[in-house]
């Protein structure tokens, strides 16, 4: 029951799935129950005895059953054809009449439809006969327009070729005769022609409606298309060439003009700078006439009428007058020279070529490759001019020269051509060339052992940048590198001075020099600023000459004139190469210390040396160690004088007869001597001590009696406001001067002073006035009288004094030193009354001498024998007493005296003199225990 049911079902699924048309229903139910469908051979039959036989029926059962609805759907789709098929088959077997008179008449229709065909192939056949003649004529008449419009079209392109090739021609004559901007105007205008359709004028046929483009224009020109244009680029790489050509032209050119170009543009900078100097120096010619004149109508109409000239120059009115009418002052004729030379600097430059050459790179859009040919071409240029010179301390105008020439036209190719010149300077060239040249300058400089050259190195490079800093370019560096060269070219200065300032000083015979007339007046006295007496200064003398004798003898020997025009030469040079480098501010201070290191250096050594020196054998050495002394001297008292001409020379007022000057009037505008705040001290010494006779009316020193000096360095005075390094260095040399010539006369009276040391110290009875004074007073009073009276007559009055007083302060010395010292055993009362005798003529000799207070420095031995003398030694004990009477005395000195003298015995003893008991004394002076009570109440005593 089951299976009919199943039966059923699988029937009406089929029936259901082909009247709907949409089997997938039933593909559907067959594949969810086929599982196993491929392995059961279609068409078998199941049966109870296979699946009974199969040995397992419990587990073959879902696929015996799955199989059962396979073969129920196959069975259902045969019943159901089966069906199908029969009542097709009926529907056949009714219609059957109908169907054969359909076939009857469907053969008659084909009868007439051959026949048809037949009759439309005849006249097919007509058609093509007479169509084929027809062709052949159309296409005669096609091939006959077709050669026709060819040989138009051609006739046309060969003309526009001919016209090409024309216009070509024309432009390589342009490029030929150097007109390149017609040639690229014409190539531009052609190529432009050339490359836009239909541009070259030909009416090309019209077939079908197609006009003909650049290609059926090429296929009419054949090979004449790439030729012509072939030619066209050739010509825009001929112009392009051509002007690479005559760029390479012009580089060699500015190279080549480059040298003469910096020379042009440093000469011009040199008329620049002489053009300067003179308008300074007119002004400074005018300042001081104008400034006489309280009227400025009046100072105009003396401008005008000439009195200016006449008034600075001192010639004649009329001369003036008769040049009113001339032509006007040389200074504008030079302005108008100057600039012409200005503007035929680049006069032989041609700078057409580099813009022509720039438009036509930039019309060609090669702008950026010809800037950088050309900054790679430039620099080459450079580097070449930057290699170094085989000698370039003699080829260093010329290389200069060139670095000049090249970076002036630089700037201005930079200016007139900003396309190509733009940003050279960010592109290293001028910093290359900088540093090259600063070592090229530092190397010789370094190198040179001879001023001049250095100097004109010195001068022709800050003209050089003079001229390059005109067109903009920084030339710190470079005068930086000069600047630090001046300690160089003032030391190779100062050696070339040695030599000379050494034999000047070496070989004078120190005799003085004769002054002949009044032109050695003025070059000893108002050019190199020497005084020509010993009690005048040179600079407070109205008339010079008026107020000597001539001929005379100046104070100083050969030696100061000679190194004073040394020193003159030496600032004239130093000026001009420090000038340009520092302001002028700082010109007259840098001049002054170079100058005073020279002094110092040269100078100073060279007279040191001949102070050390010892004059010839068998010679009174003091007479030459004074007139070292006046001629040093001479030299710092001349130094005031030196600073003014080192000012006047730093200021470019320095010129032939700038010292003469009217009485109470200014050299070249500077305030005159009468009316400076600070006095210039003179160089005085006293014509003649007149021993006892009348005092002096100069000057006198003033000595202090409490702390006398034995120094001879002489001290500053408020004139030396200039030259400071100098003047110490002149006061060192001074002071050893002065020093060496005491030691001299200190040698001299050492010789004298030794008969002392071998007199009877213990004589027997008290000196006898009328023998006179001991021997060797008797030859030492004459030898400092004569001393001082040639000292007097020899040395500045500062320097005589100091003499003077050293002179008897080594007295003193000596003399205490004879008391203390063993040289002299022992002394009693009567051989202190001899030494207090030759005391006083010693004394007596100083009271009489100038300056005053020359006994001062005898004051301590005067002293000591007074005290002892005159038996009242207990006064020293009192300090009231002691500083009122004996302010001298040195105590500890005093109680080494009285210790000798107390311990006479002894000595006396063993050198065969009488004993301190035995000698003969006056009994009321200086008692045994008042000399010891006096010894240990000094010992006591704080010292």
């Amino acid at each position: 029951m089951a299976s009919d049911n199943q039966a059923a079902a699988i029937n009406d699924l089929v029936e259901t799935a082909l009247g709907n048309e949409d089997i997938a229903p039933l593909v559907r139910y067959v594949f969810e129950n086929a599982t196993e469908l491929a392995s059961v051979p279609v068409g078998l039959e199941l049966d109870q005895e296979v699946m009974a036989q199969s040995g397992s029926p419990a587990q073959n059962a879902p696929a015996l059953q799955t199989e059962a609805s396979a073969q129920g759907v196959l069975t259902a789709l045969y019943s159901v054809a089966e069906d199908q098929g029969s009542e097709i088959g009926s529907i056949c077997r009714a219609n059957a009449d109908e169907m054969a008179a359909s076939l009857q008449e469907l053969g008659t229709m084909q009868t007439t439809a051959a026949e048809l065909r037949a009759r439309i192939q005849d006249v097919d056949a007509g058609l093509n006969r007479v169509g084929k003649a027809y062709l052949h004529h159309l296409t005669d008449w096609q091939e006959h327009s077709s050669i026709t419009s060819s040989l138009t079209h051609l006739m046309q392109a060969v003309s526009c070729a001919s016209k090409m090739l024309r216009t070509c021609s024309t432009i390589s004559s342009c490029i030929l005769s150097g007109n390149l901007s017609k040639a690229q105007q014409l190539l531009e205008r052609t190529t432009l022609q050339w490359s836009s359709q239909g541009s070259t004028g030909l009416d090309p046929p019209r077939l079908n409606g197609i006009v003909p483009g650049r290609d059926s224009l090429g296929q009419s020109l054949g090979q004449l298309q790439p030729y012509i244009t072939g030619c066209l680029d050739a010509l825009g790489v001929a112009i392009q060439n051509r002007a690479i050509s005559d760029i390479n032209d012009w580089l060699v050119i500015v190279r080549a003009a480059a040298k003469e170009l910096g020379m042009k543009a440093i000469k011009q900078a040199s008329v620049i700078e002489q053009r300067e100097k003179a308008l300074t120096q007119q002004r400074k010619s005018h300042r001081l006439p104008l400034a006489s004149k309280e009227d400025l109508r009046a100072a105009a109409a003396a401008v005008a009428n000439g009195w200016l000239l006449h008034q600075s120059t001192g010639k004649p009115e009329q001369q003036h007058k008769k040049q009113a009418g001339k032509a006007p002052p040389a200074v504008a004729t030079a302005d108008l020279d100057l600039r012409h030379e200005e503007e035929d600097l680049l006069k032989g430059i041609d700078m057409t070529l580099l813009h022509r050459c720039i438009q036509i790179h930039k019309r060609m859009g090669r702008l950026q490759q010809f800037r950088t040919y050309m900054l790679d071409n430039r620099r080459q240029q450079l580097n070449v001019d930057l290699a170094a010179p085989v000698n370039f301390t003699e080829a260093y105008q010329g290389f200069i020269a060139q670095v000049v020439g090249f970076f002036i036209v630089e700037e201005r190719v930079q200016a007139g051509c900003g396309e190509v010149g733009e940003g050279w300077q960010l592109n290293s060239g001028w910093e290359a060339a900088v540093a090259t040249l600063k070592a090229r300058l530092e190397t010789a400089c370094a190198s040179f052992q001879d001023p001049a050259p250095l100097c004109s190195l010195k001068d022709f490079t800050l003209l050089s940048c003079t001229a390059l800093g005109q067109c903009g370019y920084s030339m710190a560096p470079i005068k930086e590198v000069l600047l630090a060269a001046r300690n160089k070219f003032h030391d190779v200065l100062s050696g070339t001075m040695t030599q000379p300032a050494a034999r000047a000083v070496n070989e004078d015979d120190l005799h003085r020099v004769d002054v002949q007339s009044e032109a050695d007046v003025e070059e000893l006295q108002g050019v190199l600023g020497l005084a020509l007496k010993l009690d005048l200064d040179s600079k407070h003398q109205p008339s010079a000459a008026a107020s000597l004798h001539l001929p005379c003898q100046a104070p100083f020997t050969s030696m100061v004139p000679e190194t004073m025009r040394i020193t003159h030469s030496f600032v004239e040079s130093s000026i001009g190469f420090v000038s340009g480098l520092v302001s002028s501010a700082e010109l007259v201070l840098v001049a002054r210390q170079h100058r005073d290191r020279m002094l110092a250096k040269v100078v100073v050594e060279a007279l040191q040396q001949a102070v050390e020196a010892r004059g010839p054998t068998g010679s009174n050495p003091l007479p030459r160690a004074m007139q070292l002394v006046t001629n040093i001297s001479t030299f710092m008292h001349s130094l005031p004088h030196l600073d003014e001409f080192t000012t006047l020379a730093a200021r470019g007022d320095l010129q032939a007869g700038w010292h003469k000057h009217t009485p109470g009037s200014s050299r070249r505008g500077l305030p005159s001597a009468s009316a400076k705040a600070v006095p210039v001290v003179p160089v005085v010494a006293p014509a003649s001590p007149h021993l006892g006779k009348k005092k002096d009316s100069r000057k006198q020193m003033k000595v202090e009696v409490s702390a006398p000096s034995h120094s001879l360095a002489p001290h500053p005075t408020q004139s030396m406001t200039g030259a400071v390094g100098a003047l110490a260095a002149f006061q060192a040399v001074q002071g050893s001067s002065e020093a060496q010539l005491l030691r001299l006369l200190g040698d001299k009276a050492s010789a004298i002073l030794e008969a002392a040391k071998h007199l009877n110290w213990l004589p027997d009875q008290p000196p006898r006035t009328a023998l006179g004074h001991s021997a060797y007073i008797q030859d030492l009073l004459p030898f400092l009288k004569d001393t001082l009276a040639l000292a007097s007559r020899m040395l500045p009055l500062d320097a005589y004094n100091r003499l003077a007083h050293g002179t008897f302060g080594f007295l003193n010395e000596w003399m205490m030193n004879l008391v203390t010292d063993d040289v002299v055993p022992a002394f009693n009362m009567y051989g202190l009354f001899r030494l207090a005798d030759d005391l006083a003529s010693i004394q007596a000799l100083a009271d009489a001498s100038q300056p005053a207070g020359l006994a001062v420095r005898m004051a301590e031995v005067v002293q000591t024998c007074t005290l002892l003398v005159t038996g009242r030694l207990e006064e020293v004990l009192d300090p009231v007493q002691q500083s009122r009477k004996y302010p001298a005395v040195q105590l500890d000195r005093l109680s080494a005296v009285l210790t000798k003298f107390r311990e006479i015995g002894d000595k006396a003893s063993s050198s065969s003199h009488h004993l301190f008991g035995n000698s003969k004394q006056p009994a009321s002076f200086l008692k045994k225990q008042t000399v010891d009570q006096v010894i240990r109440q000094l010992q006591r005593s704080p010292r």
